[in-house]
């Protein structure tokens, strides 16, 4: 009598320990070309055993990969088996190291979190200048290309940092930066032009390049 087919053994350790060895028979040897593991292609064993008058068929992965070059259909081995479960204690066991995907919400919520909170503030920072600010001239430093992600057009798109400096109502030079992607700005200024920017009376350290981008924006708030 044949039982279901069973994975192959998720608990090794345990089955190793605590397993009861017997004869089993292989059924079936493949390498498995579309994963990889420490740069090599675990093969997959099939192999059915007895327990009680009932034969069980399972398989297990391994990286053992020169012990099973010449492994056949029909050749005799020795496993463990505890339960239903089964391995073959002779060869390196490839199974995945599931625990990953486990820790892979944990990791992106304790490094996600402070970046999504810094991005939330800015743009909260950005709207406030937007709505509040009064217009000032400045003297265009530089505009520095800066890669960053964006999904408007393409995953990375290119945007200039440009740097400046004003004079507040007392006469102290200010200096500030802010981010674009107008390139028209790029094309028509050049260090030391005059340019205009937005200033937040209250908080002059908070300041915005007025570009094309920003002027639609503007219009619409």
């Amino acid at each position: 009598m044949m039982s279901a087919m069973t994975p192959h053994a998720p608990n090794r350790a345990k089955i190793l320990a605590s397993g009861i060895e017997t004869n089993a028979e292989v059924t079936f040897v493949t390498t498995i070309h579309n994963e990889e593991i420490n740069g090599v292609n675990p093969r997959k064993i099939s192999f059915r055993y007895v327990v009680n008058g009932h034969t069980n068929e399972t398989s297990m992965e391994t990286l053992s990969v020169e012990e099973t070059a010449d492994w056949k259909p029909g050749q005799q081995i020795v496993i463990r088996y505890l339960g239903d479960e089964a391995t073959i204690p002779s060869l390196e066991s490839a199974d995945f190291p599931w625990i990953i995907f486990l820790l892979m919400p944990l990791f992106f919520g304790i490094f996600g979190a402070p970046f999504l909170i810094y991005c939330v503030v800015r743009a909260r920072n950005k709207l406030k200048v937007m709505k509040a600010g009064v217009v000032k001239k400045a003297k265009l430093l530089s505009l520095t290309p800066v890669t960053s992600f964006g999904f408007s057009s393409s995953f990375f798109k290119t945007r200039f940092e440009a740097a400046y400096v004003f004079q507040n109502e007392k006469g102290a030079e200010i200096f500030g930066s802010s981010l674009t992607t107008d390139l028209a700005l790029l094309n028509e200024k050049k260090k030391g032009d005059e340019i205009e920017i937005l200033v937040l009376p209250e908080q002059e350290t908070k300041s915005l390049i007025i570009d094309f981008p920003t002027l639609q924006k503007i219009q619409s708030v």
